[in-house]
């Protein structure tokens, strides 16, 4: 098969909610190079590119094997730097790296490390099939259905109904089926991902591929950490690549 995909994975330095979230190990290796192991197991990637502004990550994720031809932009790693910027300028890099071109993008972006890799083949084999869709994206069945339990409160703290909920329902089953886009994954054809912005849902047309919940924690803050660190070491999900070797 010739490669006709690059992967992506962002891992600027900084973080808000947890400092030093990407180089953080988490079990085995930092926690950025989780997505790189990921990323070897999809057939048909052609480089791995970690698009980074921290040296140090960009050393060790060259001992890997990914591809990190420069560090990131200081502009372009901002807290408040849109992902959609990231990405075209890892697309415009990536037109000058070594092999065949690419049509295709697939985002993993190292926040969300719980992966099982055949749910993404079975994205990238869904895009090729469907000459009218712009991606595919990851979506999971949350723990509640905001449509059945939905709440706000006033200013005097009393309950209301969501106003995106507004129908009462009376029966559990009743309730229309809910899905949220979880981060696990994004897979784009290169030339929607070159035109992107941030409201990218409303700009395309998009296929959902449904990955457990258990696999779609996003670690933002210490204590996410450490949720998905216990589903790790407990044995609750397992990682195909955890134990072996960081350059296989």
């Amino acid at each position: 098969m010739t490669p006709d995909i690059d992967a992506l994975i962002p891992a600027r330095r900084g973080s808000v909610g947890l400092p030093g979230k990407n180089t953080r190990v988490l079990v085995d290796r930092p926690l950025a190079l989780h997505s790189v192991a990921c990323a070897k197991r999809i057939a048909g990637i052609r480089h791995i590119f970690v698009s980074t502004d921290d040296p140090w990550l960009a050393e060790e994720a060259q001992l890997t094997g990914a591809y990190v031809p420069l560090l990131r932009p200081d502009e372009l790693a901002a807290e408040t730097t849109p992902m959609a910027d990231v990405v075209r300028h890892a697309l415009t890099v990536l037109d000058q790296a070594p092999g065949p071109a690419t049509s295709q993008v697939l985002l993993l972006d190292p926040t969300s490390p719980l992966r099982d890799p055949s749910l993404i083949v079975q994205a990238v084999d869904l895009l090729r099939a469907d000459p009218d869709a712009d991606g595919v994206v990851s979506v999971s069945v949350p723990s509640f259905n905001p449509l059945w339990v939905g709440v706000e409160l006033t200013q005097k703290g009393h309950l209301q109904r969501h106003p995106a909920a507004p129908q009462a329902y009376t029966r559990r089953q009743e309730v229309p089926g809910y899905w949220r886009i979880n981060g696990n994954f994004y897979l784009w054809r290169n030339d929607f991902a070159r035109r992107m912005r941030g409201d990218w849902l409303d700009q395309g047309t998009f296929i959902g591929v449904e990955t457990p919940e258990i696999l779609s924690h996003s670690i933002d803050t210490l204590d996410d950490f450490r949720v998905v660190e216990a589903l790790v070491t407990s044995g609750v999900v397992t990682l195909p690549w955890l134990g072996g070797p960081l350059n296989v």
